[in-house]
């Protein structure tokens, strides 16, 4: 009888292989949730627990935000032109869509780190610029939508830079822009308009070393809508 026992229980009782695994031993996944609260900033965290592990939380950067301004030719708000930005998030193709108010201002709030590109656009008039959210950080960003032509700009001597200034009004093209070291040269297109074309020289005549720069005038252009304006900069020979 106790032999006859000990096999039923036997059959009764499954493999030890085939014993279910603990609830508290298997992994999950977190629910995401949101960090900082109250810092007007957001961070995503997602986490895991692994059996016999603690849990992991991994913590997406702060989001920054892009407010940006379009204005015309003669520096007065845009109201109602079309404004789209684009920007990649790992394999996926991401855009965001606004409409400028009277006063010519747009934003897009909740970007994660990315090179955005923007494009402005108001009937036949379009524009568009690229631009870098940091983690967290807010991009003010000024587009002008006006007939545009190109300037093509010929450097001879040692210049690897050139600041271009918009005369008459504020420019989202106030900047150095790079000369190609093959060429010797730069193109833009810009809103038409009159410009000045400046070049780097080192302070009190000392060697240039990129920092002790200060800016002399080169030259000045005027683009015409539809044109190609071509000018030629001398490089002072300390440059």
């Amino acid at each position: 009888g106790a032999a006859r026992r000990e096999r039923r229980s036997a059959r009764g009782s499954p493999p030890s292989r085939a014993r279910a695994t603990p609830r508290s031993s298997r992994s999950r996944v977190l629910q995401p949730r949101r960090a900082q609260q109250g810092s007007g900033r957001r961070a995503a965290v997602v986490g895991m627990e692994l059996p016999g592990a603690a849990p992991v939380e991994l913590r997406l950067p702060p989001e920054g935000q892009l407010k940006g301004l379009v204005v015309d030719g003669q520096g007065a708000p845009v109201d109602g032109a079309s404004v789209s930005g684009e920007w990649r998030n790992g394999l996926n193709e991401l855009k965001r869509t606004a409409r400028t108010g009277p006063e010519g201002r747009f934003e897009f709030g909740d970007l994660l780190p990315s090179q955005l590109s923007v494009v402005a656009s108001l009937g036949d008039l379009v524009q568009e610029e690229s631009t870098y959210v940091a983690p967290g950080a807010t991009v003010e960003l000024s587009m002008i939508l006006a007939p545009q032509g190109r300037l093509v700009v010929k450097v001879v001597g040692q210049a690897s830079r050139v600041f271009l200034v918009s005369e008459g009004r504020k420019s989202a093209f106030d900047s150095f822009i790079d000369v190609d070291p093959k060429t010797g040269s730069l193109e833009r297109t810009l809103p038409a308009g009159r410009y000045t074309l400046m070049l780097p020289v080192p302070r009190d005549g000392s060697p240039w070393n990129g920092k002790n720069m200060r800016l002399t005038m080169a030259a000045a252009a005027v683009v015409r809508s539809g044109e190609t304006t071509r000018v030629q900069l001398i490089a002072p020979d300390d440059s």
